[in-house]
């Protein structure tokens, strides 16, 4: 493979992306950017990767830069609708623990007294 090939970083990530091998992924997407910083193919998958691995801040970061540099780009217009969706969804699931530990604290302290 030719180390300066952006399209040949971008396709061995998506491949070890499309393997579940979403670190190796990102690495090959970082590659692809550092040769060409306005590859939306890059961008996009990246954040798809990002996402699979619960790096969701970053991966809307990532798919942010896709859309800067093509808005009309639907994969990136699907990702970044699954990226804010799934945050939303974490996000709830997380206040609902710490909403359950809390109500869990309170009825250990309460039988204590």
């Amino acid at each position: 493979m030719d180390p300066n090939d952006k399209y040949a970083w971008c396709l061995k990530g998506l491949l070890l992306s499309r393997s579940l091998k979403h670190k190796a992924a990102i690495e090959c997407f970082d590659k692809a950017l550092k040769l060409d910083s306005t590859n939306v193919h890059a961008w996009t998958y990246k954040a798809k990767a990002l996402t699979a691995i619960q790096a969701w801040q970053e991966a809307e970061k990532c798919i942010n830069n896709a859309l800067k540099l093509d808005p009309d780009f639907e994969p990136a217009k699907k990702a970044q609708k699954l990226i804010l969706w799934t945050i939303k969804v974490k996000s709830k699931q997380y206040n609902q623990k710490l909403k359950h530990k809390s109500k869990k604290n309170n009825d250990i302290q309460s039988s204590l007294l």
